[in-house]
């Protein structure tokens, strides 16, 4: 008898990247968890919304997003 895996969630799959997020803080992996941004993109590389939980300063929302930035393009 063989048995079904389930696959992995894909990284496009943005609804599923983000239930799994929210499952991974719920359970206790984050635990000093400060605060999430989240900055949605068109399919035309237009910021079309930005979101943000937990609390934070406008400064320290900047230095999180040039840090993201930093690490997606390969430069510290």
């Amino acid at each position: 008898m063989s048995t079904v895996v389930p696959l992995p969630p894909q990284p496009a799959d943005i609804p599923a990247m983000l239930r799994m997020l929210a499952d991974e803080i719920e359970e206790g992996e984050h635990p000093n968890l400060q605060f999430v941004i989240a900055v949605l993109v068109d399919e035309k590389g237009r910021v079309t919304e930005n979101r943000g939980w937990g609390r934070c300063s406008p400064l320290e929302a900047i230095e999180a997003l040039s840090s993201a930035a930093g690490h997606i393009t390969g430069r510290p």
